[in-house]
């Protein structure tokens, strides 16, 4: 949303800082390059798609684990799950998808 290019750029796959590198480090670092250009968070959607565990009962802490992690409050931050009806790797329960889109403003 910022125009700062992909996820590749970002963590290329052949640094060594980014190996095994946990997803909340990944997301401030990534954050924090959005904020130097002077960009606020509006709001953040995402959605997990998986088949099991249920995610209803962590929803709220991931919730709350991103708002910190982007210093916003957990208003601005909404989580759905959704199952992938027995279809593909995640109906099968072989992968997780998750997508994520946000509001930016200046």
């Amino acid at each position: 949303a910022a125009g700062l290019g992909d996820i590749g750029e970002f963590f290329p796959p052949g640094d060594p800082r980014w190996k095994d590198a946990d997803s909340a480090q990944l997301l401030a670092s990534a954050w924090a390059a959005i904020k130097d250009k002077g960009w606020q968070l509006e709001n953040i959607d995402a959605v997990v798609a998986l088949e099991k565990p249920k995610f209803l009962p962590w929803r709220e802490a991931v919730r709350a684990s991103i708002a910190g992690i982007l210093g916003v409050d957990t208003d601005q931050v909404f989580v759905k799950a959704k199952t992938g009806e027995g279809c593909g790797a995640v109906g099968r329960s072989e992968a997780v998808a998750v997508w994520a889109t946000c509001l930016l403003s200046r």
